[in-house]
Parts: structure tokens; sequence; C-alpha cells
């Protein structure tokens, strides 16, 4: 064999090694530059961003499910009916200067806020049942409040005090009282040897 064809077979083996390694190479090349145009990391694995508009059949089926199934669950959940609950999102609105928001409806915001009063609910559960991120969940609660603060003439009542000349059996032995929460009313039966001292008692 000539010493020209043996440099020709040297540089063909040379060429076979190279080639499968280069295709490698340029394989991860391209995916390195795939995951940055993602803005991922290139030694990390690329994250799934959420896409807004993936995520709001599930936010407004939930709505639905708590305001517009039954008034049975509204009650239980928000602690109001339907209809309650649609006339204090139409005042927040027309009086409270309420508004949507881009991705966040009124009546959501209000279940937000209405979820944390009825039950207690921590930011993390209610973030996790409406599919949203905490931050939303505060700062719409915290709106609502605010929209509230600005109706709160039409929807609380001014309680009055129990005058002297009261004369409803459940009430006139509570002059001066404002009267009780939600107008609950425990009877109570006075034995006869200290009804006496009651009343004069309460005349003082």
């Amino acid at each position: 064999m000539s010493e020209i064809t043996r440099k020709h077979l040297g540089v063909v083996l040379v060429v076979h090694e190279i080639i499968p390694h280069a295709k490698n190479n340029f394989n991860i090349i391209l995916a390195i530059l795939s995951d940055e145009r993602l803005g991922c990391h290139p030694t990390r694995e690329c994250i799934v961003r959420y896409v807004m508009a993936h995520r709001m059949p599930d936010q407004i089926s939930f709505v639905f499910l708590l305001t517009g199934n039954n008034d049975a669950d509204c009650l239980s959940q928000l602690r109001m009916d339907m209809s309650t609950f649609g006339r204090l999102c139409y005042l927040l609105q027309h009086v409270g200067g309420f508004r949507d928001s881009k991705y966040v409806r009124i009546d959501e915001k209000v279940c937000f806020f209405l979820s944390v009063l009825s039950h207690h609910k921590k930011n993390r559960t209610i973030k996790f049942n409406h599919v949203q991120s905490g931050h939303t969940v505060s700062f719409y609660f915290n709106s609502v409040l605010t929209a509230l603060l600005k109706i709160h003439p039409l929807i609380l009542v001014t309680p009055k005090p129990v005058d002297d000349e009261c004369t409803n059996a459940r009430w006139k032995s509570f002059k001066g009282c404002l009267g009780a929460l939600e107008g609950m009313y425990i009877d109570v039966q006075t034995p006869l040897l200290d009804r006496n001292k009651c009343e004069r008692s309460w005349s003082c």
C-alpha cells in the first residue's frame, strides 16, 4: 500500500470517528440554546410556566360551585345565600367603586373575602382552592375590605339602645343596652326569691 493511500485511509478513519461525536455535540448545543431561549438554566430541567388562560376554567368552575350551584352550598360556605351574595357584589361595584380586574372578577374577589371571614381560612388554602397566587388573594382581600368601608352606612345598621319607654317584654329589662349579637335572646326564669333583688339592681 502506497504512502498516499495510507494517508487517505487515516483521514477517512479520523473523519469516521469525529462525525458521530460532532452530531451528538451539535444536538446538545441545540438543546442548550433552546433552553436558554425559554428562560431555563442550561444545566437544570426546564420548568413549564403557568399560563393564566389555562387556569381560568378551574377558577370559574370553583366560583360557580360556591355561588351559583344552590343556596345551601352558598350559605354553608360563604354564610349568605345566592341572592344576598349577588346584591353585595352589586353594591360593591356601583356604590363602592369596585371593578373587575384583568384576570379576577368581582364575585371571585368577594369569595376570597367571605371565605376568610366565614371559616377563618388561611391564605394557602384559598389560593389552592381558587387556583390563584397567595399575593392575589391577599391583595384582593384588602381591596374588598376597602370597598366595604365605603358602603358601610348602607349595609351596617346603627344599633339603638333600649330606652325607658320600651314595653317589649324581651328587652325592657335591659335599659341602656344596645341589643344582643344577631338578636339572640336567652330565656331565663329568675326564682321568686331573687326577682326583687334583680329589679332593684336594674333600677340602679
